[in-house]
């Protein structure tokens, strides 16, 4: 109990020595009670003393997280304090935070940052040591503060200035203020004062400056100021090199300084008198001396024209010149200097004949009158397309081939998916990057795509093999590429004509109804064949113009027409009479199923034939239209079947039979003429009338039109 006080007790002297610099200041007074000093972090402020009384007073409770684990620090766990911002870590947990990447460096060469201040270290910390880093492993005692070795910090303090070192136990945060006093004289020099060593402040005194100006010249008016003396703001008139012309600049500035001749060019005619004192300078104004007089007769040694030296000149009988205004001796030749045109005062003559030799180019004709150029230069804008196709040639016309585009684009260059890029600048004419992505525009089959993104706009065609029905509807052809549309199956085409192909789609329709056959056919059947009407259309509409005059309703059915037997085609009767006894079979069983449905509780009966072939089961479907049966087939060759259904209110027998129709054809055939030939004997006349045997039916494995 003794020494638990005593612990209290250092922990509070310690708290008060830091805070002694902050209370003088602030005119503080100090309260005696531990926790009235610490009931509120918000009510303290936030400086050095009361950071690093925080920190003893949580480490010592067990009150500090670490920011890494989230875990309270214990008394006797390795830690590790960050120099920067003071917090605490476990020592294994900022070591793991340093390996991690999320603690490295932007720039990936500055080490790893804090976790709190972001501050990059070089180093990642190995050893356990105490706050002011003199003693490794520091062991646990009760009567300082955790994590340190008990002995003076002797840290060097953050202020600059500061020649005194931390004279406080080891603690954890940023060491106080120096606490000694110094004096430290004003900005301007001029006084002297006696402050803290830690204060940071500048001291400024109430004299003027005094200190010389950048111009060497003048002394600084203001006040006791920190930091450089303001440039002087002085004027200093300034004169021309040529004497004619003043300004005024800043003192001290670099066109202040000037030579013996003067400070700066006006630009103008100097105009100053030549060493001969007879003529004026007609330099530009220049800082140099002028120059001698350029008639002084030790300058000019050749005529005016420059072609005959004067001595040559003074041979032939001239005088000799003496000073710069005696004239100048000419030699009588024509003079051929260049006028201020830029022309020779030489006359020419010119021809009236035109140039007919190439160009330079070798593509156009010079054509020029009296020509007497020897390259013939051409002159025309070449304007021949460049290689992008879109720009032409600005050059003027040349041999051989043009330049590339030089004009470019800041716009960024993808592929159609965008995967690919090609960044700015782009030259013009560059194609779009090769993109090695699946393409992904939109496609007309649903098949997986195999082909790379690309820049046409068509794509290539599908190849995906799948199962396609041959031109003829006679197979179902496998491995065939989903592009290829039309597939012969090698075998005869067998189609039915567009006039009866028209006939089964009105099969349903009864005698006397309208139809709009453009809406059953395409415009190119409807060119191929067209529908001859018959006396059977003849006596339709002649019945409906009838109808139409004596206002007969189309219910009524006046004429009997809707009740007549059922019309059956001429195909149909044609494959009844291969197999008559199949035909009667299945007649026999639509009509025993139409009548079960119409006596039944049903709506609904149906009836599956067993496999069969392409033939049967054409005439299967073409008689449930008769009967108003529905019909389906299932399954695949060879085990394609049939499946009729009869519903109620729909489905009925006809009044004449496809057999019974058939037999009153065969009665009303006139008889076949009889062939001549030798009878040897009976059988072999009973033999020659004898019916045919009749051929079973045969399974076409490769059928699959119904």
């Amino acid at each position: 109990m003794g020494q638990t006080n005593v612990t209290s007790l250092v922990h509070r002297i310690l708290v008060l020595v830091l805070l002694i610099p902050f209370l003088e200041k602030d005119n503080l007074q100090i309260e005696t009670g531990w926790t009235q000093y610490w009931k509120k972090q918000s009510d303290v402020p936030k400086n050095k003393e009361t950071h690093t009384g925080s920190l003893i007073e949580q480490l010592t409770t067990e009150k500090y997280e670490c920011m890494v684990c989230c875990e309270v620090v214990r008394i006797v766990a390795p830690v590790w304090s960050c120099q920067n911002c003071y917090h605490v870590f476990h020592l294994n947990c900022i070591k793991k935070w340093a390996r991690s990447p999320a603690s490295q460096a932007e720039d990936g060469n500055s080490g790893w940052r804090c976790p709190a201040c972001q501050n990059a270290s070089v180093q990642v910390p190995k050893i356990y040591t105490c706050f002011c880093g003199k003693v490794h492993n520091p062991e646990w005692n009760r009567n300082e503060i955790p994590h340190s070795c008990g002995e003076l910090c002797g840290k060097k303090r953050q202020c600059l200035d500061c020649p005194h070192l931390c004279n406080i136990l080891c603690h954890p945060g940023p060491c106080p203020s120096c606490p000694a006093f110094v004096t430290k004289t004003c900005e301007c020099g001029q006084t002297s004062h006696s402050v803290r060593c830690g204060q940071s402040t500048k001291i400024h005194c109430s004299n003027v400056c005094g200190n010389t100006l950048n111009c060497g010249k003048h002394s600084c008016t203001q006040v006791c100021h920190a930091g450089k003396c303001s440039p002087c703001q002085l004027t200093v008139q300034q004169v021309c090199y040529c004497g004619s012309n003043f300004k005024e600049v800043l003192c001290g500035s670099k066109e202040e300084f000037s030579d013996s001749f003067g400070s700066f060019s006006c630009q103008n005619i100097c105009g100053k008198k030549l060493n001969c004192g007879r003529h004026n300078c007609k330099q530009v104004c220049h800082p140099q001396p002028c120059q001698l007089c350029p008639r002084l007769p030790q300058v000019v040694y050749r005529c005016p024209c420059g072609q005959t030296p004067l001595s040559k000149l003074l041979e032939l009988g001239c005088v000799e010149r003496k000073i710069c205004t005696d004239p100048i001796p000419s030699c009588g030749k024509t003079c051929g200097k260049p006028l201020s045109c830029g022309s020779y005062a030489a006359i020419t003559f010119m021809c009236d004949k035109r140039c007919n030799k190439k160009r330079s180019c070798g593509r156009h004709k010079c054509n020029e009158v009296c020509c007497v150029d020897t390259e013939h230069k051409c002159s025309l804008v070449c304007g021949r397309k460049l290689n992008c196709g879109l720009h032409r040639c600005e050059e003027p016309c040349h041999r051989g081939s043009c330049q590339t585009c030089w004009q470019t684009s800041f716009d960024e260059l993808t592929c159609y998916c965008g995967e690919s890029v090609i960044y700015p600048p782009v030259p013009c004419g560059t194609q779009p990057p090769e993109c090695k992505k699946t393409c992904t525009r939109p496609h007309d089959c649903d098949h997986p795509v195999y082909h790379s993104c690309h820049s046409e706009e068509k794509c290539p065609p599908c190849t995906y093999l799948t199962q396609k029905w041959c031109m003829g509807k006679h197979e179902l052809r496998s491995n065939i590429p989903c592009h290829l549309t039309d597939i012969s199956c090698g075998l005869r085409c067998n189609q039915i004509i567009a006039a009866i192909s028209i006939a089964t789609k009105l099969t349903d329709l009864q005698l006397g109804d309208s139809v709009e056959i453009s809406r059953l056919i395409t415009k190119k059947e409807m060119k191929q064949a067209r529908l001859q009407c018959d006396e059977e259309c003849l006596a339709v509409q002649r019945n409906r113009r009838l109808a139409e005059a004596l206002e007969i309703d189309d219910n009524s059915d006046p004429f009997n027409i809707r009740s007549s037997g059922p019309k059956y085609s001429d195909l149909l009767k044609e494959d009844a009479r291969k197999d008559i006894k199949f035909v009667s079979d299945i007649e026999k069983e639509m009509r025993m199923l139409v009548e079960a449905v119409n006596k039944g509780k049903h709506t609904k009966k149906s009836h599956c034939y067993p496999p069969m072939n392409r033939d049967h089961r054409r005439i299967i479907h073409e008689l449930a239209q008769v009967y108003g049966i529905e019909s389906v087939s299932y399954d695949n060759e060879p085990k394609r079947n049939v499946v009729i259904t009869a519903v109620k209110g729909k489905s009925a027998c006809p009044s004449n039979t496809l057999t019974s129709v058939l037999d009153k054809e065969m009665q009303n055939r006139p008889a076949p003429p009889l062939l001549h030939y030798k009878q040897t004997d009976k059988s072999s006349g009973n033999s020659g009338l004898s019916k045919p045997l009749k051929e079973e039916p045969v399974i076409d494995y490769f059928d699959v039109q119904d």
